[in-house]
C-alpha cells in the first residue's frame, strides 16, 4: 500500500489526510482477483477509526475497480460527472446506487455547480455514498486543473465533517497519473475509435496542455491527421531504423517531391506552357493542371507567367499531403 504521497502531487495543493492509493494489480491477472484485490483493499481502508477525509486512487480498468467498490460501499448517492461524457454512471446505476451528476467545464467539475448541488440535496446529504471521478475514454472531459482539484477535495472534506462520517473520493489511476501535471505524456494512437466532433476535442485540449502546461506529449499514431494538427517534432521508423527525425515541412521536403501549383482553367487549354520554376506538369483533366514547383522557384513571376499563359479561373500553391509523404517514404512496403 503507497501513500498519495508517494506520487509527486503539486506541492501547493495539499491534500487532506489520510490519502491512501490501493495497490495496482497487473491488468493481466483475472478480472475476479482484481475485483477481489479491490474489494479487500477498499474494506481495509474503510474499516480503519480514522474518521478524516479519505481519497482513494484505484487501479486501471475502472468497471472493474467499480466492482470492487460496489462490493463495499453502502448504497446512495455517488457524486459523479455528467453521465453523458462516460458510461461508468451507467454500471453505478445498475448496481442500485443513485448518480447526482456535476457537469464539467474546461477545467474540470465545476466547484459552484458542485455547490449547489449538495446544497439542494439538504437532508439527502445524508445519503451520499462516496464521489467517483474517472477520464477514462473521456476525452471531452479535461484532467481537473489544480485548483478545481482542490476545489472537489475540499468539498468532499467538508461533507465528511458534516457528516461525522467518511465520504471517499475515489480516483482510477489513469486520472492519477494525468492530475498532477507530468512532464512527459505518451499517448499510443489516442485517436483510435474516436468520432470526428471527438477527435476534434481531444486534440484541441492535447494542444491546450502543451501549451498552457508545457506538457512534452509523445504519441503514437496511425492517423495521418494527428501529425499535421498536433506534432512539431515527426519521427518515422522504417523496420526498426529511424528514417525521419525533425519537423513536418522537413519530412515533406525529403520526401514530399515539393509544392505544387494547382491551376484550374475556364477553358482547356491545348497544352501546357514551358515555364520557369517549373520542371512539370500534371493533367488531371481538361480544366485541372499541377506544376511541379523547383526548390527556391520565383514564386510571383511563376504565378504571373501562369496567368499570362492560360485561361486562369484559379490557382493555389499546395503542400505535399502527408498521406502522399508517407507513400513516397515507404513506397511498396507500406502496409
Amino acid at each position: 500500500m503507497r501513500k498519495v504521497s508517494d506520487l509527486n502531487i503539486a506541492s501547493n495543493i495539499p491534500l487532506p489526510a489520510p490519502a491512501l492509493l490501493l495497490h495496482e494489480i497487473p491488468r493481466s491477472e483475472a478480472q475476479e482477483e482484481f475485483v477481489a484485490e479491490s474489494r479487500r483493499q477498499i474494506r481495509d481502508i474503510l474499516s480503519r477509526q480514522d474518521r478524516r477525509f479519505l481519497l482513494i486512487v484505484g487501479p486501471c480498468g475502472a468497471t472493474s475497480l467499480l466492482d470492487g467498490i460496489s462490493e463495499v460501499m453502502e448504497r446512495g448517492i455517488v457524486v459523479a460527472s455528467d453521465p453523458a461524457y462516460y458510461i461508468y454512471t451507467d454500471a453505478l446505476e445498475r448496481k442500485g446506487f443513485e448518480v447526482l451528476a456535476v457537469p464539467e467545464d474546461g477545467e474540470g467539475i465545476d466547484p459552484g455547480i458542485l455547490d449547489r448541488k449538495l446544497r439542494a440535496l439538504g437532508d439527502g446529504r445524508r445519503r451520499i455514498s462516496f464521489f467517483y471521478v474517472v477520464t477514462v475514454n473521456n476525452p471531452s472531459c479535461t484532467i481537473l486543473s489544480n485548483r478545481r482539484r482542490r476545489a472537489l477535495l475540499e468539498a468532499a472534506a467538508r461533507l465528511s465533517k458534516e457528516q461525522s462520517r467518511r465520504i471517499p473520493v475515489f480516483f482510477d489511476l489513469a486520472y492519477e497519473m494525468l492530475l498532477h501535471d507530468p512532464a512527459v505524456l505518451f499517448l499510443d494512437e489516442p485517436t483510435v475509435g474516436l468520432d470526428v466532433v471527438t477527435k476534434a476535442k481531444l486534440r484541441d485540449f492535447l494542444r491546450a496542455l502543451n501549451r498552457e502546461r508545457r506538457t512534452t506529449i509523445v504519441l503514437t499514431t496511425h492517423d495521418l491527421q494527428d501529425i499535421e494538427a498536433l506534432c512539431s517534432r515527426v519521427v518515422v521508423i522504417d523496420h526498426g531504423r529511424v528514417v525521419h527525425d525533425g519537423d513536418l515541412d522537413g519530412l515533406r521536403a525529403r520526401f514530399g517531391g515539393g509544392k505544387r501549383l494547382a491551376v484550374t482553367l475556364k477553358q482547356p487549354a491545348t497544352a501546357p506552357p514551358a515555364i520557369a520554376g517549373i520542371t512539370a506538369w500534371h493533367r488531371h483533366d481538361d480544366l485541372h493542371l499541377a506544376g511541379e514547383l523547383a526548390e527556391g522557384a520565383d514564386l510571383p513571376a511563376a504565378l504571373a507567367a501562369c496567368l499570362a499563359a492560360l485561361p486562369v479561373a484559379d490557382l493555389r500553391i499546395d503542400e505535399p499531403e502527408i498521406e502522399d509523404v508517407i507513400k513516397t517514404l515507404y513506397g511498396d512496403r507500406a502496409g
